[in-house]
């Protein structure tokens, strides 16, 4: 009996140990920071998506289906409200159900190491041939950044266009 008692403590110990190491141990995700901000003012539903620090394309749809179901509750049409700001029906329901998640998982898709869009943007457009290999895209922000970017491109050209859409992330 005692030595069983011994290995149930000694279990214990090793998991309490090892619980307080995984508590202390740096995050890892690249988004930790953001992940981390759109959490606060989260609705009940926003935060169950962020609990696992990643953003599914399903969860984006299940956002979306919400979105419309609370404007359709509210008695307005979603097809109207897509491009709407500022009307307070609207603001509320894409604040509690978009809101926080879409940008997101947009940026952790196109770039999952958070290096900066632009960064990434402009990799791809020297990979496509539209940039020289010595173009840096670091800028004090990205707007100025990807403004730049503009500057040197034709956005008509799929290839082009293509860079600034998800799949432009690595590779």
């Amino acid at each position: 009996m005692r030595r069983r008692a011994k290995e149930w403590l000694g279990a214990g110990l090793v998991a309490v140990v090892v619980g307080g190491v995984m508590l202390l141990a740096p995050e890892t995700n690249p988004y930790a920071e953001e992940l981390a901000a759109a959490r606060h003012g989260a609705s009940a539903f926003q935060l169950d998506v962020l609990a696992d620090r990643r953003i599914t394309d399903e969860e984006i749809a299940d956002a979306r289906r919400r979105w419309r179901a609370c404007l359709r509750d509210a008695g307005v049409d979603p097809v109207w409200a897509e491009d709407k700001a500022g009307f307070p029906v609207v603001d509320e329901c894409y604040d509690s159900t978009r809101g926080r998640l879409e940008e997101l998982a947009w940026n952790m898709k196109v770039d999952p190491e958070n290096r900066g869009l632009a960064v990434v943007i402009a990799e791809c457009l020297q990979r496509q041939g539209v940039l020289p290999a010595d173009y840096d895209a670091t800028g004090p922000t990205l707007e100025e950044a990807v403004g730049e970017l503009l500057q040197h491109v034709d956005i008509s050209d799929d290839g082009t266009r293509a860079c600034f859409l998800p799949a432009a992330g690595p590779g």
